[in-house]
């Protein structure tokens, strides 16, 4: 079991908001997420007996009222039972509990049961169900009499609220969440001031690398300069099922509409080593500092010069063109020049990023994911919900961070150390660098300059979407977004991609937006680190370096050889 703490998210707010969102909702919104201590209807009855004797046996939702507590290890169920409703002032029988899928609710399967024969007004009993992880669910609660010559099995309870029971491998456990129902009522403005889409994170540092790699020695990187940690990361993601949306009628005035919502799971772990190298590459004032060309008296940060990963200059159209992260780095490293790599191309040649897609691919696999036709367009939003969800800037800079500093900043926003993520560029990257091994479409960089001056977006090249959702919501009602619109280029149809909020906008316009400029794209490409990996792309001293070069440059051994900032105040003092 898991205690209500351990339930807590360390990261969860309600949105990101832009200029458009502050304006149009005030203070942002917190969300929090509610515990799982209780499942239960709200109606309440009396166990007086009836004035006659009933000639007929009342139907189960007639005489049982039903409460129920859950955890991940047993569902404890309360069942008032009105008794004089029997001829034998008993109720037996099989009490069944039943899982579907979320969006798949006639693909029922039994996950505990057991004999009751209730003699007593109030009964408890224990069920201990064996709940497929992973997904989110939909519970009902019934019996099978027999109370009656013929068994009838009938429904006693079925609780309104979602039901995700998974691993929680920040916490180390399983656990189950209590999340709303699937739909959102008609009361309810799903977009702005309480969204229903958003991620809760939960974050884990630990001191132990779960991979087979040396610790870091603290003696020869200076933690405070190249800032590493192990982390561990869960996410639970709940996103919009486009293709499934219902309609409020309304004779007074216009309809209103609201999607189903469907859940992903994620747990990502990222090395310590893995910071250190993506620290290494992407910095130049930290190559500049190792060699000796910059003084460490002057740079007061890894992004004090700029970052490797270009900002958004002078970028070649078709990315793969441009040099390798590696090139770019040992430019900046070793000749006395600055080498500059396209910010997709860097992000998504780290492993984590493929290994973030592979997370992400494998959440998907689920009976209820599965039964979306436009599979691909709902990772791609799921995926904007995903990065969206922590607070990023519209700032724009020299420096762009790798996907692995990205997540260091997530697990600083959690810990209260930081209140931005980082900015456009990072969150456009980010998204880029996973979305390349996620989806079948090509991936992009769009500039857009607007009522906010310049501003980063990805974009997704001839995205198959779905048809309906657009002429439903001709304009988004997310204040985050506008008309449905994308734009054309030579090398296809651009559906633009808002990273820095959760907001899930793909096909409608940025309303701040004015020029949009497809500056890059890259379909695919090969991940490279020299630290050695596995076949899972995890670290692993006994694996191999995806390398280009015969150079060796293996964290763990490079200090050995070369100059590393061991104490950067030494460095500044030197």
């Amino acid at each position: 079991m898991t205690n209500q703490q351990d339930k807590e998210p360390d990261r969860v707010h309600s949105c990101s908001f832009s200029r458009r969102h502050a304006l149009a909702l005030g203070a942002g919104a917190m969300g929090g997420l509610a515990g799982c201590s209780e499942l239960s209807d709200d109606s309440s009855g009396s166990n007086e007996p009836a004035d006659e004797t009933p000639t007929e046996t009342p139907s189960l939702s007639e005489s049982v009222e039903v409460s129920a507590d859950f955890s991940i290890d047993e569902v404890v169920l309360e069942l008032r039972v009105n008794l004089y409703s029997y001829a034998e002032d008993s109720l037996s029988g099989t009490l069944r509990l039943y899982s579907a899928p979320n969006l798949n609710r006639s693909n029922q399967t039994v996950l505990a049961e057991k004999s009751i024969n209730q003699t007593e007004a109030v009964s408890e009993y224990t069920l201990e169900p064996e709940y497929d992880l992973g997904y989110a669910q939909h519970l009902q609660f019934t019996i099978e009499t027999d109370n009656s010559e013929e068994a009838e099995e009938q429904p006693i309870y079925t609780p309104d609220e979602t039901i995700v029971p998974f691993y929680n491998a920040a916490r180390d456990t399983e656990m189950v969440l209590r999340e709303p129902p699937t739909t959102p009522d008609r009361e309810s403005s799903w977009t702005t001031s309480d969204p229903y889409f958003k991620t809760d994170f939960w974050f884990a540092s630990p001191e132990e690398s779960s991979f087979n790699t040396p610790n870091v020695p603290e003696d020869e990187y200076d933690q405070d300069w190249y800032d590493y940690r192990n982390i561990t990361m869960t996410a639970v993601v709940r996103f919009p099922n486009y293709e499934n949306i219902t309609t409020f009628e309304d004779d007074s005035q216009s309809d209103t509409y609201a999607p189903a919502f469907d859940w992903a799971i994620v747990n990502i772990e990222l090395d310590a080593w893995e910071l250190i190298e993506a620290v290494r590459w992407n910095s130049i004032a930290t190559g500049k500092i190792e060699d000796g060309e910059l003084s460490a008296s002057t740079a007061t940060s890894p992004d004090y010069s700029g970052s490797n990963s270009n900002p958004g200059t002078n970028l070649t159209r078709d990315a793969s063109t441009q040099r390798s992260p590696y090139a770019a780095y040992a430019i900046s490293r070793y000749t006395g020049t600055i080498g500059r790599t396209n910010p997709l191309l860097f992000n998504g040649s780290r492993p984590i990023t493929l290994r973030l897609a592979n997370a992400l691919e494998d959440a998907f696999d689920n009976p209820s994911f599965n039964t979306i036709n436009t599979k691909e367009y709902h990772k791609a939003i799921a995926l904007q919900v995903f990065v969206g969800q922590n607070p990023f800037s519209f700032e724009t800079g020299s420096y762009v961070n790798t996907t692995e500093e990205t997540i260091n900043n997530w697990y600083k926003v959690s810990a209260g150390e930081l209140d931005s993520a980082g900015n456009c560029q990072d969150a456009t990257a980010m998204y880029g660098g996973i979305a390349i091994h996620l989806l079948d479409s090509t991936v992009g960089m769009v500039n857009m300059t607007g009522n906010v001056g310049a501003h980063m977006m990805g974009g997704l090249l001839n995205l198959e979407k779905p048809d309906e959702v657009y002429d439903i919501w001709p304009d988004h009602p997310s204040p985050a977004a506008g008309e449905v619109w994308g734009f054309s280029t030579d090398v296809g149809e651009v559906s633009p991609v808002e990273a820095t909020w959760p907001d899930p906008t793909i096909g409608w316009k940025n309303p701040d937006g004015k020029d949009y400029e497809l500056s890059t794209y890259l379909a695919e490409t090969d991940v490279l680190t020299y630290i050695p990996i596995n076949s899972d792309n995890q670290p692993d001293e006994n694996g191999t370096p995806a390398k280009e070069r015969e150079r060796s440059e293996i964290p763990w051994e490079y200090y050995k050889e070369y100059t590393v900032i061991d104490d950067i105040e030494n460095f500044r003092a030197s």
